[in-house]
């Protein structure tokens, strides 16, 4: 037997719970949930930061594929006037095709870096608000709000709201498209319309019409289409927030 008041022989000895050290265990398990949040947080904000850039670089080829082809249909189009009057009317007649469609390429890459910009503000943002405890990190968007609130009341801000500024970068696309097919309905009508129907016969004049009208109605419909969906911080974020708040 063992000693009188001592520990029972075969019997073990239970220690008392050890506070400190089931806190410190939970601290480090809630660095590790933290670290690990933030770093699946940053990585995904980089990833979206990549497609971003990506989609700005392909949008900045459009508009350079689009000046390159105005530059080079003016010289043409000269030429064409003076050896092969013949070839002026249909060129000017196809030009506003291209136009047209590399700036509604143009319209749908800055689209989706919006869409990025919305999901960043509405979701990664938030999160990473949540797993740091700093409501007011990443206050970019509210910052610049606040400086620009009063500028656009103004004519100035007018111009400067995001819808202005898209018009005005999308007239690299839309101003050649335009004038094309002024120039061209400007040369039918300088070469007298009869006389042209004479020498190429109806149908070519009805082909000639139809591309003409279809000139017509490619521009028109793209710019209803810009001025009605431009407006991405409108449109797009003010989409974002309403569904985010009303999933949350």
């Amino acid at each position: 037997m063992g000693a009188r008041g001592g520990t029972p022989r075969g019997a073990v000895a239970t220690a008392a719970p050890d506070s400190t050290g089931e806190e410190s265990a939970t601290s480090i398990a809630g660095d590790q949930f933290f670290e690990r949040g933030m770093a699946a947080c940053l990585a995904e904000y980089q990833t979206l930061v990549s497609e971003m850039k990506w989609l700005r670089e392909e949008a900045a080829q459009y508009q350079r594929l689009s000046v390159t082809l105005f530059v080079g249909l003016v010289p043409l189009l000269s030429l064409l006037a003076s050896n092969s009057p013949d070839m002026l009317i249909p060129t000017l007649l196809a030009a506003p095709f291209p136009f047209a469609v590399l700036g509604y390429l143009f319209f749908r890459q800055h689209e989706e870096v919006y869409v990025i910009a919305a999901y960043i503000h509405e979701e990664v943002r938030p999160q990473i608000r949540r797993l740091a405890d700093l409501p007011a990190i990443w206050g970019w968007e509210e910052f610049k709000d606040t400086r620009f609130v009063s500028g656009r009341r103004s004519v100035l801000g007018l111009l400067n709201s995001g819808k202005m500024v898209l018009v005005m970068r999308i007239l690299l696309f839309l101003l050649p498209a335009v004038l094309s097919t002024v120039a061209a309905a400007a040369v039918v009508v300088a070469r007298n319309p009869s006389a042209l129907l004479e020498k190429y016969g109806w149908a070519v004049g009805g082909m000639a019409i139809a591309a003409f009208i279809f000139d017509v109605l490619l521009v028109g419909a793209l710019v209803g289409f810009l001025w009605a969906q431009g407006d991405f911080a409108t449109r797009v974020l003010a989409m974002g927030s309403s569904d985010s708040n009303s999933a949350r």
